[in-house]
């Protein structure tokens, strides 16, 4: 059987191996002659993941069994177009996939089932400052980007004239959305849907630059949640109405929330595999093999329902994916991936660059430069090998200056709002 899959990036990596190790064909789709994951899939095609006509062209050409994407946003929306037109299997209708996909119609589809979110509105080039009506600060955000494409924080509504063009730049609307900025932690729930019940699979922290120019983008994700003991009830109750109320029936759902002083708020959610390589930790960490999960999805095939519901979060593991980034510069020397494999804790290591490599300012998720996958057996234990790992990790330009963004990593207890 042939699976095709949009995207061949580095987050598609694990499952175009999973793919192959299943002893399926795998048919990696994008815009890129260079992806890494086509260096891994059997076969190879030029398409864009955000464009139907072309994914639909390869889907053909290929006669696959199956399309779907992983960790990535924007995509499954064209899978689960291209899948009903070849009436392929599908665990989205078009009418979720949009849902979950658009920003505009996720929040109206949050509102109509009274589901908690930031107030927001619409706005547009024509929008005029006295136009705003969300509180500021505000976020500004194209309605169908991702990895934090196009995202601004707005001290004040003077700002939108001059920011919404760029904004929009990310964007194939012509509408974009202003919320009001929620001061919150960010907490991530991936989670498994069957038969429209979700099942909790894991419930993390996610840490990001706390620099207002670097809006949203993720140094990290760690687990368990500070916040579990508070709030697994109700994320628990949340994640389980997102479900029914977009309409899903099989598959991943991942559910970012905001936890503020005016309680839980959805930020975002998608129905997908996280980006932050949650099939490789669930699997190696967790020993849940949630890309074969999809896998089997993808293909029309539940064997995987007959024993998952089993499954129980682990309650000792102390675990994060460290999602490290670059200042700057060309990059002339770097650590060798078996100096870091060997450090304790160490479950899966990845630099994404190569010596010669010129790094951009940081402006986007996209820019990450690789990601290590660090466990201990205490909080203290995992602490220590998270700062262990940084003082080893070195990117180096032609001064010999380490390009790597430091993260300093701190105890804190999760008592409620903050």
């Amino acid at each position: 059987m042939k699976l095709m899959i949009l995207g061949a990036g580095f987050n598609q990596c694990h499952a175009i191996n999973k793919i192959k190790e299943m002893g399926y064909i795998a048919v990696a789709a994008d815009n890129r002659e260079d992806s890494p994951g086509k260096k891994l899939a059997a076969i190879s095609c030029l398409a864009s993941t955000f464009s139907y006509e072309e994914s639909l062209a390869c889907a053909k050409k290929e006669a696959v069994d199956g399309i779907y994407t992983t960790g990535t946003d924007q995509p499954v929306y064209i899978a689960a177009r291209v899948a009903k037109t070849l009436h392929l299997p599908s665990n989205l209708g078009v009418e979720e996939a949009l849902l979950v996909t658009n920003k505009l119609q996720m929040k109206r589809r949050l509102a109509q089932c009274n589901l908690p979110a930031v107030s927001y509105q619409v706005v547009n080039q024509n929008t005029q400052p006295q136009d705003c009506d969300v509180a500021f600060p505000a976020v500004l955000k194209p309605v169908d980007s991702q990895g934090q494409r196009g995202i601004f924080y707005l001290e004040s509504r003077e700002q939108l004239p001059t920011l919404i063009g760029e904004s929009l730049r990310y964007s194939r609307q012509k509408d974009a959305l202003l919320e009001t900025y929620y001061h919150s932690d960010e907490i991530c729930v991936s989670a498994w849907v069957h038969k429209s019940e979700s099942k909790v699979l894991s419930v993390t922290d996610r840490v990001r630059f706390s620099d207002k120019s670097h809006l949203g983008i993720c140094q990290a994700h760690e687990y368990p949640s500070r916040h579990l003991s508070v709030l697994e009830p109700e994320l628990t109750r949340l994640t389980q109405e997102v479900a029914w109320g977009f309409g899903l029936r099989e598959g991943p759902l991942y559910v970012q929330f905001l936890w503020g002083e005016q309680g839980l708020k959805i930020n975002e959610l998608a129905a997908r595999i996280g980006g932050a390589y949650e099939d490789v930790y669930l699997e190696r960490c967790m020993n849940l093999d949630l890309a074969s999960m999809q896998i089997e999805d993808a293909l029309g095939l539940l064997h995987h329902h007959r024993g998952w519901r089993a499954y129980q979060r682990p309650a000792t593991l102390h675990m994060s994916v460290e999602l490290f980034f670059a200042q700057p510069g060309v990059i002339r020397t770097h650590n060798e991936l078996a100096e870091l494999k060997s450090l304790p804790g160490m479950v899966d290591v990845q630099i994404q660059v190569e010596i010669g490599d010129r790094v951009q300012e940081l402006h986007t998720a996209s820019q990450r430069i690789g990601y290590a996958i660090i466990r201990g057996k205490s909080k203290q234990e995992w602490e220590q090998r998270v700062s262990l790992f940084y003082r080893t990790l070195y990117l180096k330009d032609d001064l010999g200056k380490n390009l790597v963004y430091q993260r300093e990593v701190k105890s804190v207890e999760g008592n409620g709002c903050k």
